[in-house]
């Protein structure tokens, strides 16, 4: 694995923004690590640079998301709920996770606009741990 500076998490990467984030990100020589519910099924699809580093979890488990951040420098999230489904149940949760493991890692992290216009429409923003 690369020095933390160069590495990146991906959450959400099967989506078209986190497809086109990584492809940039590899091009610009950083080693990109991707959450994934079911890794097998989404590396063998064939749309991804063979270089992704998989880790299986669910971006609803906040240690899943720790975990899959150890040692990296970017978090990108550009996951969206299931089938674009119960935004406030699931999007939220995801996007609290993110910004808690990011503060905790001091890792710098974006966000796929559209994730965070239908979650923070919602009646709360994303917490943010110390």
């Amino acid at each position: 694995m690369q020095s933390p500076t160069r590495t990146a998490l991906i959450i959400g990467i099967t989506g078209t923004i986190g497809r086109e984030v990584t492809g940039a990100l590899v091009r610009r020589g950083w080693q990109v690590r991707a959450l994934h519910r079911d890794p097998d099924a989404a590396a063998a699809s064939g749309t991804l640079p063979h270089s992704v580093e998989w880790i299986k979890g669910d971006a609803m488990r906040s240690s899943d998301v720790i975990e899959a951040a150890r040692g990296t420098a970017l978090i990108v999230h550009a996951a969206n709920p299931p089938k674009y489904r119960n935004w406030r149940g699931l999007a939220l949760p995801m996007l609290d996770n993110t910004w808690s493991c990011s503060c905790r890692r001091r890792a710098c992290t974006a966000f796929d606009p559209s994730s965070c216009a239908q979650a923070t429409s919602s009646a709360r923003e994303p917490a943010i741990a110390g």
